[in-house]
């Protein structure tokens, strides 16, 4: 099973379909943008949400027919995690020393500041032996089947581990306020356009636990009313330009180029964007293409496909 950062597997999943980035928005019923953002970086909701589910020792993967493909998880710096350590005993130290002064106000401050030490040392021990056993626990739990969503399935971990948000942002490296979030909210919310991705790419998301047991996480298809949206919307962007493209030709523009054919074909030969020869030429865009195969080219659309192929088998083999 390979491993690869999730930003890269998307990529690789994306072009092995065929599909340019609008196309998978489309099939997803998620903005370009977002494809485009999950493919290029790894977002922090997918770096924090990969880094809690390795708090359990538990493999994030990704299945597509037959093939398996393991996520990499994002590491922790040594230093961010023994800040978030301290952000951590600086908090319980402050809750203790107020706890202790409502108790006993008539005690020093230097003695209340020593217990007040003493009661965080040793509750830092109790939730590093409380992770030890939770890890342990997961070598046994038998927890399957499918769950509705990325933040329930963490949760099934945690009550199944017996973890608490505490204790799982010492295990994880992730800061106490992310996990405990991660562990209240009920909807995936940022990790949403992730799992509609894989939906459109008939890919699904999986947890392989210590134990053995896999749990699968549900598929998040768009909406019909999101599909019906974007058709309505593409059919009413081809109309208008059928309109105009139709006018074009009713006086005859849509023939008369600014540049003769050789110049457009120097151009298509260049590896210019279709889009600008068209503007440059003052054609279509379907008029460049004409030119381009009736001169025996190679179709652009044909160059791209066999492009993204080739960096698919690259990124996935």
């Amino acid at each position: 099973m390979r491993t690869l950062a999730l930003p890269d597997l998307l990529r690789g999943l994306i072009f092995q379909r065929g599909w340019s980035i609008t196309a998978a928005a489309h099939a997803a019923g998620i903005s370009p943008l977002a494809v485009d953002r999950w493919c290029k970086e790894q977002t922090s909701a997918a770096t924090t949400w990969l880094r809690l589910i390795a708090g359990f020792r538990a493999q994030v993967v990704i299945v597509r027919g037959g093939d398996v493909w393991s996520v990499q998880v994002p590491t922790v710096a040594s230093q961010a995690r023994e800040r978030e350590r301290k952000t951590w005993r600086h908090r319980r130290f402050v809750h203790y020393l107020h706890a202790i002064a409502v108790q006993n106000d008539k005690l020093k401050r230097s003695e209340r500041e020593q217990r007040a030490r003493t009661y965080v040392a040793n509750e830092e021990a109790r939730i590093v032996a409380s992770i030890e056993e939770a890890r342990r626990r997961m070598t046994t739990v038998l927890l399957a089947g499918e769950l509705v969503g990325m933040r329930p399935a963490l949760q099934a971990l945690a009550r199944a581990a017996n973890l608490s948000a505490d204790e799982l942002s010492f295990a994880s490296g992730v800061g106490c306020d992310a996990t405990g979030k991660a562990l209240i909210l009920a909807a995936d919310g940022r990790l949403m356009p992730l799992r509609r991705l894989l939906a459109a790419l008939d890919a699904r998301l999986e947890l392989h636990l210590p134990s053995g047991a896999r749990v699968v996480i549900a598929r998040c298809d768009a909406t019909a009313y999101e599909h019906t949206s974007s058709a309505n919307s593409a059919t009413t962007t081809r109309t208008t330009r059928s309109i105009r493209q139709d006018r074009a030709q009713h006086d005859g523009s849509a023939s008369r180029s600014r540049l003769d054919r050789d110049e457009v074909l120097r151009l298509y030969d260049a590896g210019l964007p279709i889009t600008q020869i068209a503007s440059s030429a003052g054609i279509s865009r379907q008029r460049v293409h004409a030119i381009a195969k009736s001169a025996g080219r190679t179709l652009r659309r044909v160059v791209v496909a066999a492009a993204r192929s080739r960096e698919a088998a690259e990124i996935l083999a």
